[in-house]
């Protein structure tokens, strides 16, 4: 890749795959790489002079590249080709880019968008990669966005005086990024999907790239997840404040609580006025706090406190606090219901049994209460959570309850395990927990074999009878185990006729069986026949021979 490129001003051509414009940044389906593009963003350098020369922000206007996971390694790559969108195992990703009008025109707003389409949860990851570029400096200096905080990433070019910032955590609507990496670029032999970095670093000279990632989020049937972040471009870019919340809020609280906020708010540009607002209950904003930015950016002590007070009903009522600038750029939006609500309280009479297999059901009962409605919900390791299926309408009785659940077979393997149980109410708050360690056990094929059989006679006659004995096991808990057996005279291709069916709960070891066989004068004399038999369940044992015997003329 050669250190300078020369750019073109580019055509209408684009408008066919245009995204979403503002006056400085145009998104739009990518063009170039086609194989792994998905969208594109560009900067227009003579905006603030009303003229128009459209500047690239990745390398040769190549893009970012989008990938997802669903519950396997198998990466698909989300196509600027295919409208930015794909489908894989019934999960559907879509890209979304849009204007941030709290941000104004320098910033946009990056979503992919994964909604599972699927009736079964899966679990997803999303990674993103792009060679990151300003203008035609390919070598643009990079560093860690928020300095300690790793919130991204800043790139800077002395020679056009453009930032290029992506912000991957406490921005604006962003949802924070669980893993980010920037380097020098290496190709698309390695796009460093889910790398991540921690080091404290300035690219300077260097071919740079990032990529951000969200790892192993699970997404339930019919339900969608927003990963986002942040893009601004432009000269004199400023950036949004941040505001961090240190309140220690209870889960739940009495009717007509005073609940005390407090939070710190900063802002790294230089001498702006930052004012710090809260809305309550859906309500408009109130003011709590204005401050200012040293020469150098920066609050030296940006701490603020404020109350509400909560309402008499049993409900939810939501806080949001932010912060906007001078530059009227809105910060992250810290938002939280806070409940007027009692937890939950369940008492388990019968707990989980200590053994379970495969089409086993787990039972449960006990006694339940809550303010309002209730449901017993359940996990497994750390797995998805599963519904019971019931809910308990309790309005603070006390209400006894018995529920059955199924293992959920596709999602766990034989071996140990711990399941968790516990109550949840309408707003998501749990009792308390229990947890019981079981073994989930493979079914086992059913055992049998000849234990007596006529002193071991090998020669019987038209007519005569042999008796044996066959002793039968089935080590699985509730099952139906049948005895199945041919006579030698029966057509081969013939279903077996059943002997004998017992619950293995009622006779869990082994099983004697007394069986009588009347050898049929239709059998040719001095041929060895033999009584095939079998023991079969939801799996069949092996196929073994009663007893061989040769047949001789009747005296």
């Amino acid at each position: 890749m050669l250190p300078f490129l020369t750019y073109q001003v580019l055509s209408d051509q684009y408008d066919d795959d245009l995204i979403v414009n503002t006056t400085y940044l145009r998104a739009y389906w990518g063009l170039r790489s086609r194989d792994y593009t998905d969208f594109d963003i560009q900067y227009n350098e003579l905006a603030d002079q009303g003229g128009v020369s459209w500047v690239q922000t990745t390398y040769s206007n190549g893009g970012w590249y989008p990938i997802f996971k669903v519950d396997d390694d198998v990466q698909t790559r989300i196509l600027g080709r295919n409208g930015g969108t794909a489908t894989y195992k019934g999960v559907r990703a879509s890209t979304i880019i849009e204007a941030v009008p709290e941000l104004g025109e320098k910033y946009l707003l990056i979503t992919f968008s994964l909604k599972n389409e699927d009736e079964r949860p899966h679990t997803v990851s999303v990674s993103a990669h792009a060679d990151v570029q300003i203008k035609h400096n390919d070598h643009a200096t990079c560093y860690w966005y928020g300095n300690e905080s790793h919130r991204g990433l800043t790139m800077y070019d002395p020679n056009s005086k453009i930032t290029l910032t992506i912000l991957v955590r406490g921005g604006y609507k962003v949802f924070d990024a669980d893993l980010f990496w920037f380097g020098r670029w290496e190709g698309t032999r390695n796009l460093h999907y889910f790398d991540n970095t921690n080091e404290t670093k300035i690219l300077e000279r260097t071919d740079s790239a990032f990529s951000v990632s969200w790892l192993n989020h699970h997404l339930y049937p019919n339900k969608t997840i927003n990963f986002t972040v942040l893009m601004g471009v432009g000269e004199n870019l400023m950036n949004p404040s941040t505001v961090n919340i240190s309140t220690n809020f209870s889960e739940n609280y009495n009717p007509e609580s005073v609940v005390v906020v407090t939070g710190i708010v900063d802002d790294i540009d230089q001498s702006e006025n930052v004012t710090v607002y809260y809305e309550f209950e859906n309500k408009n904003r109130t003011f709590v706090d204005t401050f200012t930015t040293e020469p150098n950016g920066g609050i030296i002590n940006g701490a603020f406190t404020f109350n509400v007070t909560l309402g008499n009903a049993v409900n939810r009522y939501n806080l949001k606090v932010y912060a906007i600038d001078s530059s009227n750029l809105t910060s992250n939006v810290f938002e939280r219901d806070l409940l007027v609500n009692e937890a939950p309280k369940v008492q388990f009479t019968k707990r989980p049994e200590n053994e379970y297999y495969e089409g086993s059901h787990v039972k449960i009962e006990g006694i339940i209460w809550d303010d309002t409605v209730a449901s017993i919900k359940y996990q497994i390791d750390d797995g998805y959570i599963w519904e019971t299926g019931q809910n308990f309408e309790c309005y603070k009785l006390t209400k006894p309850f018995r529920v059955s659940f199924s293992i959920q077979e596709d999602y766990i393997n034989f071996g140990r395990h711990k399941i968790y149980i516990w109550a949840q109410d309408e707003f998501g708050v749990k009792s308390s927990i229990i947890s019981s360690e079981f073994y989930y056990i493979q079914l086992h094929a059913p055992e049998i074999y000849i234990s007596e059989k006529n002193n071991g006679n090998r020669e019987y006659h038209r007519g005569q009878k042999i008796e044996f004995k066959v002793d039968v096991r089935d080590i699985d808990k509730n099952q139906i185990v049948t005895v199945k057996y041919k006579k030698p005279e029966d057509d081969v291709t013939a279903e077996a006729d059943s002997y004998i069916s017992y619950n293995t709960n009622n006779q869990p070891d082994w099983f004697t069986i007394t069986m009588e066989y009347t050898v049929a004068t239709s059998l040719e004399i001095g041929k060895e026949v033999s009584i095939p038999k079998s023991c079969t369940e939801a799996l069949r044992a092996s196929l073994h021979n009663i007893c061989e015997f040769d047949t001789l003329q009747n005296r």
